[in-house]
């Protein structure tokens, strides 16, 4: 029978053995141990302390009170080359992992400056591993710092291997090694390998939402215009990736920082595959510098444009501060279409650091806009009906009320139907603001959500009185007309249930009369006429059909 020991004995042997559990040499920042290059050497930071700074701001946020390394060993790290080195644990360690790397020359007990570069989970890398890339000189030493991700008193340790390694960024990776580039059309790139070496913009949903602040797998680079003006640059149908676009400037220099952002683009209106298309001021002589990535580390090749153009004008109304005055008529006015107040969000902007979202939108974690501005007064009126008409073909808008001084939208559990969505394909909405305020002035900001809809033209009325939708008023007469699109004449079909004065008239978008035909008396029974419509102008308009009191109005295309 095999001697038996004791329990007691047996753990009190494993807690002295000097392999098992035993501290480190480099437990301590003063005890680094030298290194160069090394590739997959092994380390253990059980039974270790916590020996430097908190680091409490990014890249390095803590996670409490105390110092958010925990259990850290200490290694002096002398390159042998020039350029930049990878330090990294991704996937070879068994727990939630931190490493830092600090300045050349930086000496123990360290100071919270001394810090060069942070990582706590790197992408990519199994297990909450760590991996940072920093620039390096031959000649200089670099204290690096592994350790475990911990809140408050508590922290992770355990065992692994680690790396640090020469590494050749690819063109343009590094802020610092930014591409000088100049105009010109059709420009080769690729972010394939990329790393991200920029901040992130935690306020900016238009350009950095859909849950990723920040501009993945980037590549820089420098542009210093010879001219004063406005520039587009474009990915736009070029790519095969989900893109993103930043500008820094002018002036700005590396590390660039949120505060520095210029101009920025996701998704460009109209551009296919999420590629992207910004326009930015430029002043001559002056320095930007030009971030090109991806979202959620998207990485790919193909071209980009970067073109000096001539801006459009934006609509006066594109801030809320020049809101366009729309009059209150009634029903008789609006269904004769004597006024119209015509509209457009081509070439609109909007405000993407301080843009609030619409009540009935759906989707409200990114995206860019292009809005326009109306101001009203209720009069002694508590309901005023919207007639909004859709002029551009496949436009889409979103239309919502906010209060007269800009600052919000109005309450919506107080007013009723606040917000309303005119999808693709409709040619015409009538939402009805209910439960308003007496004698009290609104906004009413009409936009196109450019990421995913097109912008277009619209006319809008609002009517004081609500009166019966066409859809539910038993009309005296039917009409039908071909071709639409036309380029000569229309041929009408019309068929009236009793006796009725009769007229047609062609109504253009800016709410004038061009063309009137007026038929008398006709009978019952159906009648056949055709309206001369060549010497238009090619153009949307509206043909009214007037009976008695009664009229109609449809919509066609001049060619």
């Amino acid at each position: 029978m095999p001697q038996q020991f004791p329990l007691l004995l047996v753990l009190a042997l494993l807690l002295l053995s000097p392999t098992l559990y035993a501290q480190p040499a480099n437990d301590n920042c003063t005890a680094a141990i030298p290194i160069n290059e090394v590739s997959d050497l092994a380390f253990s930071t059980l039974d270790t302390n916590s020996d430097g700074p908190y680091h409490p701001n990014p890249p390095c946020p803590g996670g409490g009170t105390l110092d958010s390394f925990f259990h850290d060993i200490w290694y002096l790290y002398s390159p042998t080359h020039q350029g930049y080195s990878r330090f990294s644990v991704c996937g070879t360690a068994d727990f939630d992992t931190k490493i830092a790397v600090y300045q050349a020359g930086a000496s123990c007990p360290l100071q919270d400056g001394d810090l060069l570069q942070c990582n706590e989970d790197f992408r990519g890398c199994n297990n909450a591993t760590s991996e940072v890339i920093f620039a390096v000189n031959p000649g200089q030493s670099y204290l690096l710092r592994l350790a475990g991700y911990g809140r408050d008193d508590t922290g992770e340790s355990g065992t692994g291997t680690f790396t640090v390694e020469q590494f050749l960024p690819i063109p343009g990776d590094f802020c610092i090694d930014a591409l000088e580039v100049t105009l010109g059309l059709e420009q080769s790139f690729s972010t394939v390998g990329a790393l991200t070496d920029g901040p992130n913009h935690p306020s900016n949903s238009a350009c950095f939402g859909f849950f990723n602040t920040n501009l993945n797998a980037d590549i820089w680079y420098t542009f210093t215009p010879n001219f004063t003006g406005t520039v587009e640059w474009s990915t736009c149908d070029q790519i095969s990736f989900d893109s993103r676009l930043a500008v820094y400037g002018p002036g700005s220099t590396c590390p660039v920082v949120d505060g520095d952002l210029y101009a920025c683009n996701d998704d460009g209106a109209g551009c296919s595959n999420y590629s992207s298309l910004l326009r930015f001021d430029v002043e001559a002589n002056q320095r930007y510098l030009l971030r090109l990535g991806g979202l959620d580390g998207a990485q790919g090749n193909g071209l980009f444009d970067l073109i000096e153009i001539s801006p459009a004008e934006p609509p006066a109304n594109d801030l809320c501060t020049n809101a366009t005055e729309v009059p209150l008529i009634n029903a008789t006015m609006a269904n004769a279409m004597d006024t119209l107040t015509l509209g457009t969000t081509f070439n609109a902007t909007f405000d993407p650091d301080n843009y609030i979202f619409p009540y009935c939108l759906e989707n409200v974690s990114g995206g860019e806009f292009a809005e326009v501005w109306y101001r009203f007064n209720s009069g002694n009126f508590t309901e005023i009906e919207c007639r909004m008409r859709i002029l551009t073909p496949d436009a889409a808008f979103y239309l919502d009320l906010w209060q007269a001084d800009c600052s919000d939208r109005v309450d919506s559990s107080r007013i009723r139907n606040n917000c309303v969505f005119s999808d693709e394909g409709v040619t015409e909405v009538r939402p009805t603001f209910s439960v308003l305020e007496e004698n009290t002035d609104y906004i009413l900001r009409i936009q196109t959500r450019l990421t995913t809809d097109f912008p277009g033209d619209f006319s809008i009325q609002l009517v004081n009185e609500i009166v019966v939708s066409s859809q539910e008023i038993d009309r005296p007469a039917s009409l039908s007309f071909f071709p639409n699109p036309t380029t000569d004449q229309l041929h009408i079909q019309l068929n009236l249930k009793e006796a009725a004065m009769t007229d047609f008239r062609v109504i253009n978008t800016l709410g004038e009369v061009v063309a009137w035909q007026r038929e008398g008396k006709l009978g019952s029974g159906q009648h056949q006429r055709q309206l001369q419509v060549s010497a238009l102008p090619t153009g949307l308009y509206f043909l009214v059909l007037h009976t008695d009191d009664q009229q109609q109005t449809f919509r066609f295309i001049k060619e």
